[in-house]
């Protein structure tokens, strides 16, 4: 699964139709793998997710909440200084 990303979509001002032309969305995996752990992730945020690939608007909009709520909550959720040592 894929979501679609569009820039300044979680703003105060819709994107304008020449701001959407000019950065079109982009599509990235919800589930992606960490390089070194190979543990799996959700990314995924109610903000600037605009959609998911191959699911109807509806569907996607309740999914998208769903999984935002789940990798936001605890214990689902770790915070990291990004240092080293962190995964």
């Amino acid at each position: 699964m894929r979501c679609l990303t569009l820039l300044g979509a979680s703003g105060p001002f819709p994107p304008t139709q020449a701001e959407i032309d000019r950065y079109p969305p982009v599509s990235h995996p919800i589930v992606r793998t960490h390089p070194d752990t190979g543990r799996k992730c959700l990314y995924v945020m109610r903000d600037d997710c605009t959609g998911i690939e191959g699911i109807g608007e509806q569907e996607a909009e309740a999914l998208i909440a769903a999984l935002s709520d789940l990798s936001s909550s605890p214990p689902s959720s770790i915070a990291t200084n990004g240092g080293p040592g962190t995964s």
